[in-house]
Formats: C-alpha cells, structure tokens, sequence
C-alpha cells in the first residue's frame, strides 16, 4: 500500500472526525474533554496493534517532542471547527500546513524546490484564500476561526518536523512514534486544560460524546 493510497484513506477517516468534532464540541462543555477522549481511544487501538504485531514500545524523545506541537495543534482546529458555522473551512486553512511543511523540508532536511513545488505552493495558497475567505462574512458565528485554523496550521508543520526526525531513529516504528505522539498530546492537554482553561475535564451524565 503506497503514500498516495494510505493519503486518500486519512483524507477520508479526517472528513468523518470533522463532522463529529463540530457535533460534539456543539453539546460538550469542555472541547478538552472531546479532545481527551478520542486520544485515548487512539492510544488504546496504538496499543493493541503494536501488541498484536509484537512490536517494542518505547520513550523517544523526537516523537514525543512532536506531540507536543501536536497538542496546540489540536486544540487550536478543535476550536477552529467550533466557532466556524462550516467545519470544512477551518481545514481549507489547515492545509497551509503543506506549503510550511515543504518549506521547513528545503532547510531542514535539504529538499530540493523546484518549479513543479514552487507552482504547487501557489496554487494551494491561492486556493485557500478562495475557499475561506470569500466566507468570511456575518453567517460566521467567530470571525478569529480564521487565525485559530492558521495557527493550527503552524503547529502541525512543527508536529511534521519531529516527527520527520523520529521517524529517523533507528529501530523506531510508525506504533512507537504514534504512541509517544499520543501520550506526549494527551499530558500536554491536560496541563493545558488544568493551568489555562480550568475547566472540569468530566462532563455531565445527560451530555451525550460523539467520538
């Protein structure tokens, strides 16, 4: 199975988690709270998997790094989706995260850029101004969506790069970075819930989680 497929597989998967993301933070009081929980469910599948495979599962500090950024990242599209009436632009402007992704690869790991990257990057930028802000207008309940989905943007491209350098250790599976990146997210929005927003993390029994 090649990038390209396993690609339009998360393309799919990630259009399904849109949905439920702007119907759960709709009914939850705490975003957190969604956000924990479906980390959770992904450490426990992570788990099985690497269990099941007998794959070693192990502290490395790139991955568990990159979960940090991870973490803003999430949280910054989870509110994104919330404050925007229409939970596919928050991800139009998520996508900037490819042209900094390509950039940060140039200087970092000596990517080449070309012609065909440079048109790339044009066109994608372009596209996104497009699709988003032509919205941009009073149907949009938090106009800052914009600046959450960006920043989101952001983040994930530094995710990207440690995750790159993770990906580089030696003996050091997809299971074992995906997991220090779980619990790496996990602790980070924790701390970020219990220090900043000091929300209860628990929701109340009537409060139906989509998940």
């Amino acid at each position: 199975m090649n990038w390209i497929l396993y690609s339009f597989l998360a393309a799919i998967v990630f259009t399904f988690w849109n949905i439920l993301t702007k119907i759960s933070t709709a009914i939850c009081t705490n975003r957190h709270c969604f956000i924990l929980q479906y980390i959770f469910i992904a450490i426990i599948i992570n788990v099985v998997i690497a269990y099941l495979l007998n794959i070693p599962l192990f502290f490395e500090r790139n991955a568990f790094i990159s979960g940090l950024f991870g973490a803003f990242a999430i949280i910054f599209i989870t509110n994104s989706i919330h404050f925007c009436n229409n939970s596919g632009l928050p991800l139009a402007l998520l996508r900037t995260q490819i042209v900094y992704t390509t950039l940060a690869n140039i200087f970092i790991f000596n990517t080449r850029l070309d012609i065909h990257k440079i048109i790339n990057i044009l066109l994608i930028v372009l596209g996104v101004c497009i699709i988003s802000f032509c919205e941009v207008s009073s149907k949009i309940i938090y106009n800052n969506w914009i600046l959450l989905a960006i920043l989101s943007g952001v983040f994930s491209t530094l995710f990207d790069i440690y995750a790159k350098k993770a990906n580089l250790v030696k003996n050091n599976t997809i299971y074992n970075i995906n997991f220090n990146n779980l619990v790496s997210e996990c602790f980070f929005v924790l701390l970020i819930n219990l220090i900043i927003i000091r929300k209860p993390i628990f929701v109340k029994p009537n409060n139906k989680m989509l998940f």
